[in-house]
């Protein structure tokens, strides 16, 4: 739930990629503000509330909890910029985090985008039905979808377009399924190729590792609120070199009391081994926790994504190339050595703030040598779940979203990303959903001038 943006530097390289300057960060802020609907004063009055929309259908409100500000001068205090807002305008520094929630509730893009149009005949869901292949003319021209539903094959037809938005993994999918993607894996599968592509080869994701500290602090057994977030986050972007205006890591830090929580989180949340979070749960003994995850924000380990069968139902083979170049590593690395740093700050001695080392399988390094957090990193990797780049922009689809080789068919997703943006993938998703609406009207408008 929490919102972010990405870093400008995120929709420049895209701009360099197609050389269309709706793509820039400036252009891309229209998207943002006109889809969130913040609710907060303190942000809104700030020299950052020009970044924020009040009218959108987003709900935003932004972590006010008091601890969050303690915990943020550990930040400052180890040399880090504390802001009212990092994510608004992109910038360098530590900020309470921003969250899609509005009035305790969660804000979806369903809840907010389709209500409106119940009664809009133009508009008609299927649920409970898997798209099964595209459908092509003799001339390549998009003509519907067959999709699976109750067992039976439905087939509909497109008078105009056909808009796939199935996310990074399955859309690489179905338009393998298709015909569209990697001449030599297609004629593999035995499926005609329609457009040689390299759907799927682009996958990748900001890695990074979970760090926990413990504190002197007691853990407040209050009941938890369900109408907030179980734990208080603050969100860092840092750059190993302070001069820099774009930052190389990610962190995203909860402040966790309630254990339950933290047990869930690091097991189902996070994925990280049982038997290591039982041991985090035992050394942390009642006390307040700190818990970081560090996101590497430029990865260059790339994965790929293949198709299993020809049915739509099984799930593709998704290689995820993590760590597969070595300088991934490396980068993680060098943002826990960076950030460790507020142990050794002044409130990271009042509180006790120590770090746990609960990879036992490293027992036997030098700790804190590289060494030693290079297998760390491996035993507490975390990810993002911001997977992009299989339908890549400037490889799969053009600068408009349109698939090469074939007419009337648009990807609009994360797949189209190609790179893993710096933040949480929702507002970035809704705000590529607005430019695409845009560009179809536009398209829409343009074609009916010429008839």
């Amino acid at each position: 739930m929490l919102y972010s943006r990405g870093n400008p530097s995120d929709y420049e390289k895209i701009y360099e990629i197609t050389q269309d300057p709706t793509w820039k960060w400036d252009n891309m802020l229209k998207y943002f503000i006109m889809s969130e609907q913040l609710d907060d004063q303190a942000v809104l009055s700030s020299e950052f509330g020009e970044y924020h929309g009040t009218d959108g259908p987003i709900g935003v409100t932004k972590e006010n909890r008091e601890v969050c500000d303690e915990y943020l001068r550990a930040f400052e205090e180890a040399g880090e910029d504390v802001v009212v807002d990092n994510v608004g305008a992109g910038i360098l520094g530590y900020s309470s985090s921003f969250y899609h929630i509005l009035d305790g509730l969660r804000t979806t893009s369903s809840e907010s985008y389709l209500p409106p149009l119940n009664n809009n005949p133009n508009l008609y869901l299927t649920r409970y039905s898997t798209a099964k292949k595209i459908l092509f003319d003799g001339d390549n021209n998009v003509v519907g979808v067959t999709y699976l539903k109750d067992g039976q094959d439905v087939t509909v037809f497109a008078n105009n377009e056909v808009i796939v938005t199935a996310g990074s993994i399955k859309s690489a999918q179905l338009l393998m399924l298709s015909g569209i993607g990697p001449k030599k894996h297609l004629k593999n599968m035995d499926i005609t190729v329609i457009s040689d592509l390299p759907v799927g080869q682009n996958l990748h994701n900001a890695v990074g590792a979970a760090l926990v500290f413990k504190t002197n602090r007691k853990a407040d057994s209050e009941v938890f609120d369900p109408h907030e977030i179980p734990a208080p986050v603050i969100v860092g972007y840092a750059a190993f070199n302070k001069s820099d205006l774009f930052p190389n890591y990610e962190s995203l830090n909860f402040v966790i009391d309630d254990h339950q929580y933290m047990i869930s989180f690091c097991g189902f949340t996070i994925g990280i081994e049982n038997s290591i979070c039982d041991e985090l749960y035992k050394l942390t003994d009642g006390t307040q926790v700190l818990w970081s995850n560090l996101n590497v924000l430029n990865p260059k380990s790339r994965g790929e994504i293949q198709l299993r069968s020809l049915n739509p139902e099984d799930q593709p083979v998704i290689e995820t190339g993590y760590f597969s170049d070595d300088q991934d590593l490396e980068d993680v690395v060098d943002a826990i050595l960076d950030f460790i740093k507020i142990e050794s700050t002044p409130f990271g001695q009042d509180n006790a703030l120590q770090f746990l080392p609960v990879a036992e399988m490293c027992n036997g390094i030098e700790f804190g040598s590289r060494d030693y957090w290079r297998c760390y990193v491996l035993c507490m990797t975390f990810v993002s779940w911001r997977d992009a780049g299989t339908c890549a922009i400037g490889e799969v689809v053009d600068t408009k979203l349109a698939v090469k080789g074939v007419q009337r068919l648009r990807v609009v997703d994360t797949s189209v990303f190609p790179y893993a943006l710096g933040g949480a993938i929702f507002a970035p998703t809704v705000a590529l959903a607005e430019k695409a609406a845009e560009m179809i009207i536009h398209d829409q408008y343009q074609n009916m001038a010429f008839m």
